[in-house]
């Protein structure tokens, strides 16, 4: 790169262009807000209810930038159209990108009394931001500000241990084998993580290294969500861009992908057998009831998996466990 083209570029650029690179960085200090409110309360003996808002935003975060991107105006070679002429890509890290998230929180708690405890909690949320890759167009960076990556609006969890009251006062050999076992476990209810639709090449004509490009929007792709494998969502709501030199009109990620429902249980007991030995047979089921767990969908129009349910966490499993103390 000669003198001439290096004085139009941005001083952060041109310290590490001189140290031998062309990747760059330009760092700024990030900051971070919170605040919440919270109102706390006993409903009933040893149960309480926690009821609040939370909000955060982020400013001044760490995002890639193409700063060599094509002008995407005329179709002649794409290196013809580049800002800095005789070189391809410039990739670019700077802290520009933003972030923010609103959440309803709710939770309940009742102390282990009478040989019970619960305990469970419910976000209603929404987190808003720029992803941390490439925007699709560099010269309007805005255009990939979406949900995030992590967004999930509705999560509830609820976890309890309950004490058999069964033989709990006894001492004889029956209240060994079948007294003191206690149930455990953990239940989980959230929404999917966003799909980004996308579709294959360079329509946009900023001659690559970009964000994926994404096609126009022309329906709710929301309608029969969920309601089969083959197509999760509302495939006839995208369509493909066709017209070189346009983006297409579709947010990022414009949908929510498969939830997560799951119960997890442990059924334990511990057998004393001097004041310092004690033995601890328990056993332990992962997604119990064997709830199908589907968790990727094809989101590329054009593809063979496009709206298909591709992948699925694990099945159930069960382990015993066996544990001697002294």
């Amino acid at each position: 790169m000669g003198p001439a083209a290096l004085q139009h570029l941005p001083r952060q650029v041109l310290a590490v262009h001189d140290a031998g690179g062309l990747e760059t960085a330009h760092r700024s200090q990030r900051g971070i807000q919170s605040w919440s409110f919270t109102i706390q309360r006993e409903i009933v003996a040893n149960t309480s209810l926690e009821i609040g808002y939370a909000g955060t935003r982020g400013a001044h975060l760490p995002r890639g930038i193409q700063l060599n991107q094509a002008d995407p105006a005329t179709t002649v070679n794409a290196n013809l159209r580049r800002p800095y002429l005789g070189y391809g890509t410039i990739s670019y890290n700077e802290n520009s990108a933003v972030s923010k998230y609103h959440g309803l929180e709710m939770s309940f708690v009742r102390r282990f009394t009478s040989g019970l405890m619960l305990e469970g909690s419910y976000t209603f949320s929404k987190g808003l931001g720029h992803p941390e890759a490439n925007p699709l167009d560099s010269r309007n960076k805005n255009l990939d500000f979406g949900l995030l990556t992590l967004d999930r609006p509705h999560m509830f969890t609820l976890n309890y241990v309950w004490e058999f009251p069964v033989f709990k006062n006894r001492k004889d050999a029956l209240a060994k084998v079948f007294g003191g076992w206690q149930l455990s476990g953990i239940a989980s209810a959230q929404s999917g993580l966003p799909i980004n639709v996308t579709q294959a090449g360079d329509v946009a004509n900023l001659g690559g290294s970009t964000g994926a490009q994404r096609p126009d929007i022309v329906g709710d792709p929301n309608q029969g969500r969920g309601q089969s494998l083959s197509r999760f969502f509302n495939t006839d709501a995208f369509r493909a861009v066709t017209q070189t030199g346009r983006i297409g009109t579709s947010p990022f990620n414009p949908i929510h992908g498969p939830g997560v429902f799951n119960f997890d249980m442990s059924l334990f007991k511990v057998i004393r057998f001097t004041e310092k030995m004690r033995l601890q047979l328990g056993l332990e089921t992962f997604n119990t009831f064997n709830h199908p767990q589907f968790e990727a969908v094809g989101s590329q129009l054009a593809t063979a998996t496009y709206g298909m349910v591709t992948d699925a966490r694990d099945p159930r499993v069960i382990q015993l466990r066996a544990k001697i103390s002294f």
